[in-house]
Protein backbone atom coordinates (compact mmCIF):
# COMPACT_ATOMS: atom_id res chain seq x y z
CA UNK A 1 0.00 0.00 0.00
CA UNK A 2 2.78 2.37 -0.41
CA UNK A 3 1.73 4.14 -3.10
CA UNK A 4 -2.21 4.76 -1.58
CA UNK A 5 0.25 6.23 1.38
CA UNK A 6 1.75 8.51 -0.78
CA UNK A 7 -1.03 9.84 -2.21
CA UNK A 8 -3.00 10.21 0.96
CA UNK A 9 0.15 12.07 2.37
CA UNK A 10 0.27 14.45 -0.75
CA UNK A 11 -3.32 15.20 -0.34
CA UNK A 12 -2.55 16.12 3.49
CA UNK A 13 0.47 18.29 2.48
CA UNK A 14 -2.08 20.07 0.36
CA UNK A 15 -4.41 21.12 2.69
CA UNK A 16 -2.11 21.58 5.59
CA UNK A 17 -0.94 24.55 3.96
CA UNK A 18 -4.33 25.70 4.34
CA UNK A 19 -4.90 25.19 8.38
CA UNK A 20 -6.18 22.56 10.43
CA UNK A 21 -6.64 19.52 8.70
CA UNK A 22 -8.89 16.54 9.69
CA UNK A 23 -8.59 12.63 8.57
CA UNK A 24 -10.56 9.94 9.72
CA UNK A 25 -8.90 6.47 10.31
CA UNK A 26 -10.57 2.65 9.34
CA UNK A 27 -9.48 -0.52 10.52
CA UNK A 28 -8.76 -4.21 8.82
CA UNK A 29 -5.77 -5.82 7.48
CA UNK A 30 -5.27 -3.12 4.08
CA UNK A 31 -5.48 -0.33 6.49
CA UNK A 32 -3.07 -2.14 8.54
CA UNK A 33 -0.37 -2.27 5.54
CA UNK A 34 -1.43 1.21 4.66
CA UNK A 35 -0.35 2.81 8.25
CA UNK A 36 2.94 0.88 8.25
CA UNK A 37 3.72 2.34 5.08
CA UNK A 38 2.83 5.82 5.52
CA UNK A 39 3.77 5.92 8.55
CA UNK A 40 7.84 5.39 7.02
CA UNK A 41 7.28 8.38 4.96
CA UNK A 42 9.48 11.93 5.99
CA UNK A 43 6.50 14.50 5.29
CA UNK A 44 3.82 11.81 7.90
CA UNK A 45 7.00 12.67 10.67
CA UNK A 46 6.83 16.41 9.68
CA UNK A 47 2.79 16.53 10.29
CA UNK A 48 1.21 18.86 12.22
CA UNK A 49 -2.08 20.78 13.39
CA UNK A 50 -3.70 17.02 11.90
CA UNK A 51 -6.69 16.18 13.87
CA UNK A 52 -7.09 11.78 13.71
CA UNK A 53 -10.71 10.19 14.29
CA UNK A 54 -11.54 6.89 13.29
CA UNK A 55 -14.64 5.43 11.44
CA UNK A 56 -15.86 2.82 13.73
CA UNK A 57 -14.52 0.80 16.89
CA UNK A 58 -14.96 -2.73 17.96
CA UNK A 59 -16.62 -3.19 21.69
CA UNK A 60 -13.30 -4.94 22.82
CA UNK A 61 -9.95 -3.83 25.18
CA UNK A 62 -7.52 -2.23 24.01
CA UNK A 63 -5.01 -4.13 23.90
CA UNK A 64 -7.08 -6.87 21.78
CA UNK A 65 -5.32 -7.47 18.26
CA UNK A 66 -9.35 -6.54 17.72
CA UNK A 67 -8.70 -2.86 18.66
CA UNK A 68 -8.65 -0.28 15.18
CA UNK A 69 -6.82 2.16 18.05
CA UNK A 70 -4.49 -0.32 19.26
CA UNK A 71 -3.51 -1.53 15.53
CA UNK A 72 -3.04 2.25 14.36
CA UNK A 73 -0.80 3.23 17.57
CA UNK A 74 0.88 -0.01 16.94
CA UNK A 75 1.42 0.85 12.63
CA UNK A 76 0.70 4.56 11.76
CA UNK A 77 1.61 5.90 15.41
CA UNK A 78 4.26 3.60 16.25
CA UNK A 79 6.57 6.19 16.78
CA UNK A 80 4.20 8.95 18.82
CA UNK A 81 1.97 11.59 17.21
CA UNK A 82 3.51 14.01 15.02
CA UNK A 83 3.66 17.17 16.68
CA UNK A 84 0.84 19.49 17.70
CA UNK A 85 -1.47 16.70 16.33
CA UNK A 86 -4.22 14.96 17.95
CA UNK A 87 -6.06 11.46 17.62
CA UNK A 88 -9.61 11.17 19.53
CA UNK A 89 -10.82 7.31 19.64
CA UNK A 90 -13.97 6.13 19.93
CA UNK A 91 -14.01 4.77 23.84
CA UNK A 92 -15.90 1.44 22.32
CA UNK A 93 -14.57 -0.61 26.10
CA UNK A 94 -16.98 1.15 28.10
CA UNK A 95 -20.06 -0.09 29.04
CA UNK A 96 -22.76 2.41 27.84
CA UNK A 97 -22.19 2.82 24.16
CA UNK A 98 -25.31 4.87 23.30
CA UNK A 99 -23.42 7.32 25.81
CA UNK A 100 -20.08 7.06 24.20
CA UNK A 101 -21.54 7.63 21.05
CA UNK A 102 -23.21 10.62 21.77
CA UNK A 103 -20.11 11.76 23.21
CA UNK A 104 -17.80 11.09 19.77
CA UNK A 105 -20.71 12.38 17.68
CA UNK A 106 -20.07 16.00 19.52
CA UNK A 107 -15.87 15.42 19.01
CA UNK A 108 -17.06 14.93 15.31
CA UNK A 109 -16.59 18.20 13.07
CA UNK A 110 -18.92 18.98 10.44
CA UNK A 111 -16.99 17.92 7.95
CA UNK A 112 -13.96 15.30 7.52
CA UNK A 113 -11.27 16.76 5.35
CA UNK A 114 -9.97 13.13 4.27
CA UNK A 115 -11.51 10.17 5.14
CA UNK A 116 -10.21 6.51 4.83
CA UNK A 117 -12.52 3.65 4.38
CA UNK A 118 -11.58 -0.13 4.16
CA UNK A 119 -13.86 -2.02 1.78
CA UNK A 120 -15.12 -5.67 3.29
CA UNK A 121 -16.09 -8.58 0.96
CA UNK A 122 -20.03 -7.91 1.21
CA UNK A 123 -19.60 -4.12 0.40
CA UNK A 124 -19.70 -2.92 3.30
CA UNK A 125 -17.76 0.04 4.74
CA UNK A 126 -16.86 1.29 8.28
CA UNK A 127 -19.83 -1.15 10.28
CA UNK A 128 -22.40 -0.36 7.55
CA UNK A 129 -23.13 -3.78 6.89
CA UNK A 130 -25.61 -4.57 3.77
CA UNK A 131 -29.34 -4.67 4.40
CA UNK A 132 -28.66 -3.14 8.11
CA UNK A 133 -30.96 -0.48 9.68
CA UNK A 134 -28.39 1.87 10.17
CA UNK A 135 -27.81 2.58 6.58
CA UNK A 136 -31.10 4.73 7.15
CA UNK A 137 -29.86 6.80 9.78
CA UNK A 138 -30.49 10.31 9.17
CA UNK A 139 -29.99 11.65 12.63
CA UNK A 140 -27.04 10.40 14.67
CA UNK A 141 -23.29 10.82 13.50
CA UNK A 142 -22.28 7.90 15.27
CA UNK A 143 -23.85 4.58 17.00
CA UNK A 144 -23.42 1.36 18.40
CA UNK A 145 -24.62 -1.75 16.38
CA UNK A 146 -24.10 -5.40 15.92
CA UNK A 147 -22.99 -6.75 13.05
CA UNK A 148 -22.92 -10.22 11.37
CA UNK A 149 -19.46 -10.30 11.49
CA UNK A 150 -17.34 -10.58 14.72
CA UNK A 151 -16.31 -9.05 17.01
CA UNK A 152 -20.07 -8.08 17.03
CA UNK A 153 -20.50 -5.35 18.85
CA UNK A 154 -19.42 -2.15 17.67
CA UNK A 155 -19.78 1.68 16.98
CA UNK A 156 -19.46 3.08 14.27
CA UNK A 157 -20.34 6.89 12.42
CA UNK A 158 -23.74 7.16 9.71
CA UNK A 159 -23.92 7.67 6.48
CA UNK A 160 -24.49 11.21 7.78
CA UNK A 161 -20.25 11.71 8.01
CA UNK A 162 -19.76 9.32 5.14
CA UNK A 163 -21.77 11.63 3.11
CA UNK A 164 -20.56 14.94 4.81
CA UNK A 165 -16.64 14.29 4.30
CA UNK A 166 -14.36 16.22 1.65
CA UNK A 167 -12.21 13.38 0.10
CA UNK A 168 -12.56 9.73 0.61
CA UNK A 169 -10.15 7.04 0.05
CA UNK A 170 -11.50 3.56 -0.38
CA UNK A 171 -8.70 0.68 0.29
CA UNK A 172 -9.84 -2.72 -1.95
CA UNK A 173 -6.79 -4.27 -2.61
CA UNK A 174 -6.70 -7.96 -4.07
CA UNK A 175 -8.70 -9.52 -6.51
CA UNK A 176 -11.87 -10.00 -4.18
CA UNK A 177 -12.28 -6.25 -3.14
CA UNK A 178 -11.55 -5.79 -6.85
CA UNK A 179 -14.74 -7.60 -8.16
CA UNK A 180 -17.34 -5.49 -5.17
CA UNK A 181 -15.44 -2.26 -6.50
CA UNK A 182 -16.58 -3.50 -10.18
CA UNK A 183 -19.82 -4.22 -8.70
CA UNK A 184 -20.06 -0.60 -7.26
CA UNK A 185 -18.89 0.94 -10.58
CA UNK A 186 -21.59 -1.40 -12.88
CA UNK A 187 -24.38 -2.09 -11.06
CA UNK A 188 -27.94 0.16 -10.60
CA UNK A 189 -27.24 1.90 -6.94
CA UNK A 190 -28.73 0.14 -4.31
CA UNK A 191 -27.38 1.10 -0.82
CA UNK A 192 -28.67 -1.34 0.87
CA UNK A 193 -27.36 -4.41 -1.10
CA UNK A 194 -23.73 -2.54 -1.55
CA UNK A 195 -23.75 0.04 1.18
CA UNK A 196 -19.99 1.23 -0.73
CA UNK A 197 -22.63 2.82 -3.47
CA UNK A 198 -23.70 5.82 -1.00
CA UNK A 199 -19.91 7.53 -2.05
CA UNK A 200 -20.89 9.08 -5.45
CA UNK A 201 -16.97 9.60 -6.07
CA UNK A 202 -14.29 7.71 -3.93
CA UNK A 203 -10.90 7.37 -4.77
CA UNK A 204 -9.87 3.82 -5.22
CA UNK A 205 -6.35 2.48 -3.41
CA UNK A 206 -5.94 -0.65 -5.23
CA UNK A 207 -2.75 -0.93 -4.92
Amino acid sequence: MKKSAEIIQQKLDSLSKEGLVTVMLTGGKSAEQLYIEWQKLENFKKLTNTMFYFGDERCVPLDSPESNFGMAMKTLFINGLPNNCKIYRIQADKKKLKIVARQYSRLLPNSIDILILGLGDDGHIASLFPYSSQLNEQNQLCIPVVTPKPPYKRLTITPLVVKNAKTIYILAPGRKKQKIVECAKKQPININRLPIQMIINPIWCVD
